[in-house]
C-alpha cells in the first residue's frame, strides 16, 4: 500500500520539474516561442515577446513556489489556474479543429488528444494536491521571499534577452 504521504510529493514533484523542464525548453528557443504565439494567436510581436517572456518566468516561478511555498493557498490557486488555461486551450484547439500550435516543450506541434490528456494529468494533479495539502495564507515573510526569488529569476534571465525584450525589437 501507498503510504499517504508518496502521492502528493510525487504529483509535485512532477508538476515541479514539468514546469521547470518547460520554461527550460521555451527559453532555449524562445524566438521560435514567440513567433509560435504570434502565429497561433494572431498578435503583434510586441504582445507576443511579453507574453513568453512572460509565461516563461512564469512557469519557472511556479516551479520555485511549488518546493519553497506549496502550502501556500495563493501557489495552488495560480498554479491551478494555469493549468485550466492550458487544459482549456488545449480543448479548444481540438474540439475546434483550430490550428494553434504548441511549443511546450521548446518543439513545435499541433495541438492534439496528447496535450488534452497531459494537461489533464497534470491539472488533476494539481487539484489532488489542494486537496490533501493543508493550506495557509502567505505571512509577510514568505511574501517577501517568494518576491526575492521571482526577482532572482529574472536577473537569471540572460542580459542579451533583457535588453532585447526591453526594446521591443
Amino acid at each position: 500500500m501507498i503510504s499517504s504521504d508518496i502521492l502528493p510529493v510525487f504529483c509535485q514533484l512532477t508538476l515541479v520539474l514539468t514546469f521547470s523542464y518547460a520554461a527550460f525548453k521555451k527559453q532555449q528557443s524562445i524566438e521560435e516561442f514567440i513567433a509560435t504565439i504570434e502565429v497561433s494567436f494572431n498578435t503583434s510581436s510586441d504582445i507576443a515577446r511579453l507574453l513568453s517572456y512572460f509565461l516563461v518566468l512564469l512557469e519557472v516561478f511556479m516551479a520555485f513556489a511549488m518546493i519553497l511555498a506549496h502550502h501556500l493557498l495563493t501557489t495552488w490557486i495560480v498554479m491551478i489556474a494555469l493549468l485550466v488555461i492550458f487544459f482549456s486551450l488545449s480543448i479548444f484547439s481540438v474540439v475546434s479543429e483550430k490550428s494553434i500550435q504548441c511549443n511546450c516543450f521548446g518543439e513545435t506541434s499541433q495541438m492534439g488528444w496528447l496535450h488534452v490528456f497531459r494537461n489533464l494529468i497534470l491539472l488533476l494533479a494539481a487539484v489532488y494536491c489542494f486537496i490533501v495539502t493543508p493550506l495557509v495564507l502567505p505571512s509577510l515573510q514568505t511574501l517577501i521571499a517568494l518576491t526575492m526569488s521571482m526577482i532572482l529569476l529574472s536577473l537569471l534571465v540572460s542580459v542579451k534577452d533583457l535588453t532585447e525584450f526591453l526594446r521591443w525589437k
